[in-house]
């Protein structure tokens, strides 16, 4: 692992370890019913939560390990050199979508159709490895697989 490596993993596991304290205190404030917890909805958000927590701290002693280092001087001249512009514009594209997913496609379209868009969308123009009809089938059969899973299953009202 190269040093520039080890200094994105350290900083991509910060903003995880804050991401997890966050999530920490969005759980608690799940009801337990009948104050049992392994029964209550809290149970696979903790887990899950618990896990990504265990695998950001491993993430940022292996960083640190392989020489990863936060250096604040390289900060200021990085932010005004500024990022580099396709970088930029490939987190705006991604922000932008996101934002558009949730404000105004989930409300009009639905979560279903407003999801196998999304992820088509991501399948045809970010990830680029499949080709088109690949990218279809591949998002209609995921759609089709959550559906039959949380709906049919598990039964969760969406």
């Amino acid at each position: 692992m190269k040093n520039g490596q080890a200094t994105r993993d350290l900083i991509s596991g910060i903003v995880l370890l804050f991401i997890n304290v966050f999530l920490y205190t969005q759980i608690a404030q799940i009801r337990w019913g009948n104050d049992e917890f392994v029964y209550s909805a809290a149970f696979m958000p903790m887990v899950s939560n618990i896990l990504l927590s265990v695998l950001t701290v491993a993430l940022i002693v292996r960083s640190l390990i392989k020489g990863g280092r936060l250096h604040f001087g390289e900060l200021g001249a990085s932010i005004k050199n500024g990022v580099k512009v396709k970088e930029f514009r490939a987190i705006a594209i991604a922000i932008v979508t996101i934002l558009l997913l949730i404000f105004v496609a989930m409300p009009l379209l639905g979560f279903w159709i407003a999801g196998a868009l999304y992820m088509l969308f991501i399948l045809l123009f970010f990830v680029k490895t499949f080709k088109p009809l690949v990218s279809v089938i591949f998002t209609a059969v995921s759609m089709a697989v959550m559906y039959v899973v949380f709906i049919v299953v598990f039964r969760v009202p969406i």
